[in-house]
């Protein structure tokens, strides 16, 4: 270790140490030195120099490769998210650090060679070219002298060689860093870096590319020296293609000189690439085809060929398909473009008509992911040859009628239909099988087949009037023919693609003759048949297809016939056609023209099928995906489903157990279980006892198994009758310790929360707080001095107005002084702490509750709240404690000025009302605002609102009708934000009989503003003399007239 001390003598982390410590982390026989060696390393990484001799040690080759390997990674992992410390290292250990990464050009070890490349890329972009103006030309020096010792000189040096490789990483590396940065400044850096680079790196791939030459022999992949070049290749048309796809995407940005020069030079580049992918391609086709099919019989060195060579082969390809999805039809429109085009449709045809040489292998003749790219090529410009562009302009380049139509033949005869190696692939795991089938958001960009019902789709969009008569007649021709005469792998493709071009063929083909001719038959075929079951899985697909792309009525009895058969099937094969089916009846359901009436008498059946199915499937994904149909059925049955609720809920329970930790499962048994407490309304009171353990779980095992139980928890709430449901044991009301609990913690979920705790006080308002009110309004205080959302602040405010609304004062004036919420509420409402208005009328609304339930109680609140209020503004010294009077003025200060804040008349009209309520007490201290700021408040509102109180009246039966008030101020009903959404719950009406109850509707306001004032002129002699004289007489008969 004396060598990696040398030079760090300023550095306050110990290199000892910390060799000491990347040593133990590397051992294999002491687990307790790794766990401590682990924990002491992150504490050194918190000390200066620490990165500089971390990767001293890495870049000592005499060290232990191991302990070289582990400094490497930890150094990638860590320094460079701190590169720009000044704690952790100084100007001088990053440049000790920048001159070192160069020291790495030889490594052998190829993982400290990417740790290295990741380093060299990040801390580039950091100081490049600033702080390390000379990377680019330390790079393309060594470059250029060893391209020089083996393309001109020679020479076959392997250290020469292991040098090059390296450089070329670091320069491909760097290149792809700039080429990712969105802002001007790493804009501005590339440029120059494209600028300086891209003829030099283009000679060099021509020059190493001209030198790939293999004879056509089975020996040809033998040679280490093409195996060389390949990887020098390659990495170089790495960093040109990097070069040419980021000047691509800017060319409209250039200046006119600049594209007078790069666009010739981007016309050759591009058609020389051409050239070289078609001359690589058929020299390796060549020699492929001259070895061995089965990998184990290639030597190791003419496996790394074929892997170099294929991936070399795929680069070209991703290049082609980075501009294509830049700007399509420049790229078609560039020479030589469309002999891409065709020369990848070429192989592709020609690997239909070689089925078995297609293999997902770097050896095989046609290479999966090579056909693939050539697919997606193909599909992403075949819509730049029609006949007219977008614009209604002539097309120069047209594909011809025959051409699509071979295309589709190709497509339909050899690319769709199942292969062996398909079949046996789905029998192996019929489950797994299915699920990756319908991943199409990702699947059909890897794997041959769904590519190319994409390419069938986009071709049948894009030449429709080739496509669709096609098709038409090739159904005409086949559709009658029984499928063991033109086998089933034909019949299940041409299935698929009437399923995939659904929307050009509804018109066409006569669907439901189809359906209940043929399809009707084909499902009931023997299952003796050999791969018949995959026919059969087709024929729910495309059903499913039909119905949720709206290409055929959701409401045909037939189709319902045959998915309910096909989810009943028991033979070979039936998982994949069960689940299938489950997934079909999901999509026909959940469609706007669906009729639940006429799925009815299906009904039953369907519920059965998905519940039988839901218990045999052997994986959960399966049982998720019918679970999801099982809940899509729920929710458009409504309470047709009723009578099937025991069948859905009984195995719930048993399911949830042995879901055990699959949370996705879990979490849709719960859909499931709010689903049907949704369709079933007031029947799921008699359901507690399956619903309060799901909620008890899922909000204490979390993995977001609480959203989903909160919304069960809320839905049970709405819909039932009484929180004490006649069950054996669980109850809704066993729920709300819980509820205080999630209240105080659970800030995700707190709307949801409060919505809950609303619909327990709507339940039984008296409940709560005859349990532990001090604890109960706790919650309040928590939510109110803690981080909430505004939103959610401003709800639990509305919330706890609601229980003032509907308890007597006696079960909560005090325990809003013992747990601290009233005085916190005061202060914050006198001292203006809420820089949100909305939330000081809230407290205001609140205040006006309290005031209207018992004046008298809010005053003594304020009486015992005073010791606690601190004020601290206008002049008043701060955490000073302040008199009664005090903080009365202060307090009335507010609720004028909130006054202004508010809009709703019956808001406006409430705080009113309280004003009223207050003045009625006959507290000095309120009465002295009742000539000035009183009086304008009232004569504000009376002057907003008209309300007129009908007399007792008879009816047309001569009975009588009760004198009621008419409110031109408001609407008959409440606005929507008031219901949350409760509409068809019990808890609609529930919330519908509190707002037509309340004060502020039922009383008229100049009836109680005189009342109050004649109660306050009752307890107090000379009333008029000390607070209406000096009143504005103006104001003072407008008052009387109002109350008059």
């Amino acid at each position: 270790m004396r060598g990696l001390t040398q030079g760090t003598d300023t550095q306050q982390v110990s290199p000892e140490e910390l060799f000491q410590v990347i040593s133990d982390a590397t051992s294999q026989q002491d687990p307790r030195r790794v766990e401590s060696s682990t924990k002491r390393l992150k504490e050194l990484f918190q000390q200066p120099g620490v990165y500089d001799a971390l990767h001293e040690i890495a870049a000592t080759k005499t060290l232990p490769l191991t302990i070289r390997i582990q400094a490497s990674i930890q150094f990638k992992n860590e320094a460079l998210k701190n590169w720009k410390s000044r704690k952790l290292q100084n100007d001088q250990n990053r440049a000790n650090i920048r001159t070192r990464c160069i020291t790495f050009l030889d490594e052998e070890d190829a993982t400290i060679a990417d740790c290295n490349k990741v380093a060299v890329s990040k801390i580039a972009r950091a100081d490049f070219p600033h702080a390390w103006p000379s990377l680019i030309d330390d790079l393309m020096r060594v470059i250029d002298t060893n391209l020089q010792q083996r393309y001109v000189l020679g020479a076959d040096d392997p250290r020469s060689n292991l040098v090059l490789q390296r450089t070329l990483q670091l320069l491909c590396g760097v290149t792809k860093e700039f080429a990712s940065m969105k802002m001007l400044n790493g804009i501005k850096v590339m440029k120059q870096i494209f600028d300086h680079l891209y003829q030099t790196i283009n000679t060099y791939f021509v020059t190493v590319f001209g030198s790939i030459q293999f004879p056509p022999n089975p020996q040809a992949f033998e040679n280490p020296r093409l195996y060389t070049d390949l990887v020098f290749s390659h990495l170089l048309f790495k960093t040109l293609v990097t070069l040419i796809t980021w000047i691509w995407q800017r060319f409209g940005r250039l200046s006119d000189p600049e594209k007078q020069v790069l666009e010739p030079w981007l016309t050759q580049v591009f058609g020389g690439s051409v050239q070289q992918l078609q001359g690589l391609v058929v020299q390796r086709a060549i020699v492929t085809k001259l070895q061995s099919p089965d990998p184990s019989q290639l030597s190791s060195q003419a496996l790394m060929t074929h892997q170099i060579l294929t991936k070399h082969i795929r680069r070209f390809g991703k290049f082609y398909l980075r501009m294509t999805s830049v700007d399509p039809r420049r790229m078609a429109a560039l020479p030589n473009c469309s002999d891409a085009v065709m020369f990848y449709w070429g192989q592709v045809v020609e690997a239909a008509n070689d089925l078995p040489a297609i293999r997902d292998t770097p050896s095989a003749l046609y290479p999966v992911r090579f056909l693939v790219q050539g697919l997606v090529f193909f599909k992403d410009l075949v819509g730049q040859w029609k006949a007219h562009r977008r614009d209604g302009s002539a097309n120069e380049n047209v594909l011809t009628a025959d051409f699509i139509e071979n295309a589709v033949k190709v497509i339909v005869t050899r690319l769709l239909p199942f292969t062996q190696e398909d079949l046996e692939g789905l029998e192996q795991d019929p489950e797994e099988w299915i699920n990756t089938e319908e991943q199409e958001t990702q699947q059909w960009e890897y794997e041959l087949r769904p590519c190319s019902e994409r390419v069938l789709m986009q071709i049948s969009n894009q030449y429709p009037e080739y496509v669709t008569p096609l098709l038409k007649a090739t159904f005409a021709e086949v559709a009658d023919k029984p499928a063991t005469d033109i086998g089933i792998p034909n019949k299940e493709a041409l299935y698929c693609a009437v399923g995939r071009c659904c929307h050009k063929l509804k018109e066409e083909i006569p669907f439901e003759s189809w359906v209940e001719r043929i399809l009707i038959a084909e499902v009931q075929l023997p299952p003796n048949e050999p791969f018949v079951y995959v026919l059969q899985r087709r024929i729910a697909w495309v059903l499913g297809k039909w119905m949720s792309e709206s290409c055929c009525s959701p409401n045909i009895p037939t189709i319902w016939q045959i998915l309910l058969h096909l989810l009943s099937t028991r033979s070979q094969g039936s998982t994949i056609i069960r689940l299938t089916a489950a997934v079909a009846l999901r999509e026909g359901v959940d469609t706007l023209d669906f009729d639940c009436n006429k799925f009815a008498p299906f009904l039953p059946q369907a519920v059965t099928q998905l519940m039988s199915l839901i218990g045999e499937a052997n994986t959960f994904d399966s049982k998720r995906k019918v679970d999801d149909a099982l809940n899509v059925v729920i929710d458009r049955a409504g309470k047709q489903i009723i009578p099937l609720v025991p069948l859905i809920t009984s195995p719930i329970p048993e399911l949830w157990t042995e879901a055990d930790d699959d949370f996705l499962f879990k979490s849709s048994l719960l859909v499931t279980m709010t689903n049907v407490v949704k369709a079933i309304g007031t029947e799921s009171t008699t359901l507690a006892h399956i619903i309060v353990p799901l909620v008890k779980e899922s909000m204490n095992q979390g993995f977001n198994l609480d959203g989903d139980g909160s919304n069960l928890w809320k839905e049970a709430m709405r819909n039932t009758l009484t929180m004490d449901n006649p069950g054996p044991s669980e109850t809704l009301a066993g729920l709300m310790d819980i509820l205080v609990y999630q209240l105080k913690t659970n800030l995700d979920l707190l709307g949801t929360m409060i919505n809950i705790a609303e619909s327990y006080f709507l339940l039984d308002p008296a409940r709560m707080l005859q349990i532990d009110a001090v604890a109960l309004l706790d919650v309040f205080l928590t939510l109110f001095k803690g981080s909430a959302l505004v939103q959610n602040k401003k709800d639990s405010l509305s919330a706890l107005s609601l229980l003032i609304q509907l308890t007597p004062a006696s079960l909560w004036v005090e325990a809003m002084h013992k747990s601290g919420l009233f005085p916190s509420l005061l202060d914050a409402f006198m001292m203006d702490k809420e820089d949100n208005a909305q939330i000081l009328c809230e407290i205001e609304y609140l205040f006006s509750r309290i005031a209207l339930s018992s004046p008298e109680a809010l005053l003594q609140l304020i009486k015992n709240a005073t010791p606690l209020v601190e004020a601290g503004r206008e002049g008043v010294l701060e955490n000073v404690p302040v008199n009664e009077a005090k903080v009365y003025e202060l307090f009335l200060d507010r609720w004028w000025g909130t006054f202004d804040f508010m809009s709703e008349p019956r808001h406006r009209k409430l705080v009113a009302m309280g004003t009223a309520a207050l003045v009625s007490t006959g507290h000095p201290e309120i009465l002295a605002r009742l000539r000035s700021e009183f009086f304008n408040l009232w004569l504000d509102v009376f002057g907003e609102i008209k309300e007129a109180q009908n007399p007792v009246t008879k009816n047309e039966d001569g009975r009588e009708v009760p004198s009621y008030l008419t409110l031109y101020w408001e609407k008959s009903d409440a606005p929507a934000s008031y219901y949350q959404d409760t509409e068809g719950t019990p808890e609609y009406e529930r919330r519908k009989a509190v707002f037509e109850s309340d004060p502020v509707r039922t009383t008229q306001l100049s009836a109680f503003v005189g009342a109050k004032l004649r109660e306050a002129e009752a307890k107090i002699p000379n009333f008029q003399q000390l607070y209406l004289e000096g009143a504005d007489p103006a104001v003072l008969q407008q008052i009387q007239a109002e109350l008059s």
